[in-house]
């Protein structure tokens, strides 16, 4: 191949390849030795799910909190097949919510969410168990207590976004007992 470029553009486009500096990965290429990049879990399509905490993280575009979940069990498949959503969601799939952050309406939906996976129904009984900080430490992936408890969500489609995705509305309930 070296022979082949020579010919095309002389020795001295040669020698010049092959001194190139090496790209960030190491290589002579800008994408030697670069990895690739970890695939993104999908989004919950509208319908209802028994769903199993798996991991959270805080989610830096545009601030937020990302959640990984299991789908234990999806409960209007049938309802969902008829009304035309997207059925590829099945029981054993893992998936993922994005909460933004930026104001109290989001800040609201991270407690909800985190307070039916910890088995309560209203702010009220939670409040008196769990604090603020609690919150904050199960949605960024500080603590461990709500990973492997399950809770009910209902994903009914929002208004759409930009690059033909929409926006999620989710509805969850507790799935389990208080902790």
């Amino acid at each position: 191949m070296a022979s082949d470029f020579a010919s095309r553009f002389g020795k001295a486009a040669v020698a010049a390849a092959a001194a190139a500096p090496r790209g960030a990965g190491g290589g002579r290429c800008k994408y030697d030795g670069i990895q690739p990049a970890r695939q993104r879990l999908p989004q919950l399509p509208p319908g209802t799910y028994e769903l199993r905490w798996v991991a959270a993280q805080p989610y830096r575009l545009g601030g937020g909190v990302k959640v990984t979940f299991e789908v234990v069990e999806v409960a209007d498949g049938g309802v969902g097949v008829a009304a035309g959503v997207d059925t590829s969601v099945k029981a054993g799939s893992v998936a993922q919510a994005i909460q933004a952050t930026a104001n109290d309406t989001g800040l609201a939906q991270v407690v909800s969410m985190v307070m039916a996976f910890a088995g309560y129904e209203d702010g009220p009984s939670f409040f008196a168990e769990h604090d603020g900080a609690f919150v904050e430490a199960c949605s960024e992936g500080m603590s461990e207590a709500l990973v492997g408890r399950r809770a009910y969500v209902q994903v009914t489609r929002g208004k759409d976004a930009t690059g033909g995705d929409y926006f999620r509305n989710y509805a969850w309930a507790p799935a389990e007992e208080p902790i």
